[in-house]
């Protein structure tokens, strides 16, 4: 991990993706669906975390942000993709793919189909 030289805050945040990443993968995180189809949250008590991807441009895919926001829905800290991989974690984008897929419900269509 490239994280020396981080903050004591910009290494809780670094736990916070790797963690949000691993309980993901395992299935332990119910991720749910916004408004949006490119956002997908979960709540807590006090605050939400959401992981968003920005609308696809003529010049590629948008650029995938984490953020954390009190019950009031103020946006307390935002995590982009660049800033992400300045801290050691590389999968930003990977995290969001698979949030969608899995509250999206693609492992059981593709079971239907098949």
């Amino acid at each position: 991990m490239a994280n020396s030289g981080i903050s004591p805050e910009e290494r809780k945040l670094l736990t916070l993706v790797q963690r949000l990443f691993d309980r993901t993968r395992a299935r332990e995180i119910e991720w749910e669906p916004g408004t949006d189809p490119n956002v997908f949250a979960i709540s807590m008590p006090s605050f939400t975390v959401s992981i968003e991807r920005e609308p696809d441009t003529e010049e590629g895919s948008g650029a995938v942000f984490l953020r954390i926001a009190n019950s009031d829905g103020q946006v307390l800290q935002e995590v982009s993709e660049f800033e992400s991989k300045k801290l050691g974690f590389e999968n930003l984008r990977e995290l969001f793919v698979m949030v969608r897929k899995i509250t999206m419900g693609l492992e059981k269509a593709l079971d239907e189909v098949l």
